[in-house]
């Protein structure tokens, strides 16, 4: 049985284009990983950053308390009952 030249040129040509759509999927597929693992890299940054901030938003605010308080230990004399700012 002999095959027709033009039927080997068409299943070679199918061959080709579901090996060149698997690479292509294959691309898509690498690049969603990568942007998925850089988004999650960026809130990973973003927690830390909101947690350092909100860390020295309560040590300023602690500090503030202490240095208030001491201050109106300090100069009850000259104040009064409290500081007056």
């Amino acid at each position: 049985m002999q095959t027709n030249p033009n039927q080997q040129a068409q299943s070679g040509i199918v061959l080709l284009t579901t090996i060149l759509v698997l690479a292509l999927v294959t691309v898509v597929v690498f690049s969603a990983m990568r942007t998925s693992t850089v988004e999650q890299q960026i809130a990973t940054n973003e927690w830390i950053h909101q947690r350092a901030f909100f860390l020295a938003e309560a040590g300023i605010a602690h500090a503030v308390a202490v240095l208030a308080s001491s201050f109106a230990r300090e100069n009850a004399f000259f104040t009064g009952p409290g500081p007056r700012w």
